[in-house]
């Protein structure tokens, strides 16, 4: 297993899952680890690896038996990953997902002001 930093398209692997809704392939610069191995879990969303172009394995899903849901995601360090609409509206839709809630056709609102997504400076940046 190896890390692999720096821009990668994110491609949906099952589009017709409810968190993929309101939201098509977009490029993030992030860290993730290569090559998770998992058992039972759904492959959600891939990251093509810059280095190697290898397709990474970096979001799944996975539904016990009694109902439970889970998400897991490896993208999300950075705070400005935050600042982009499509990679919330994958984090809004994975967490309604889990909840057992609808996630809406579109994808979930994820709007939200420019000014409300600047993070106010440090005390030694001003």
């Amino acid at each position: 297993m190896g890390l692999s930093e720096g821009t990668s398209l994110l491609t949906q692997m099952r589009p017709e899952h409810p968190i993929s809704r309101g939201w098509a392939e977009y490029e993030i610069e992030d860290e993730y680890y290569l090559s998770p191995t998992l058992s039972k879990a759904t492959s959600l969303l891939c990251a093509t690896d810059t280095h190697s172009d290898e397709e990474v394995l970096i979001c799944w899903v996975y539904e016990r038996p009694g109902g439970e849901r889970l998400f897991s995601t490896m993208p999300g360090h950075p705070y400005a990953n935050f600042q982009r609409e499509p990679f919330r509206r994958v984090v809004v839709n994975s967490i309604l997902w889990a909840a057992g809630r609808d996630v809406p056709a579109e994808g979930a609102n994820v709007a939200i002001s420019d000014e409300s997504l600047t993070l106010p400076l440090l005390s030694n940046q001003k």
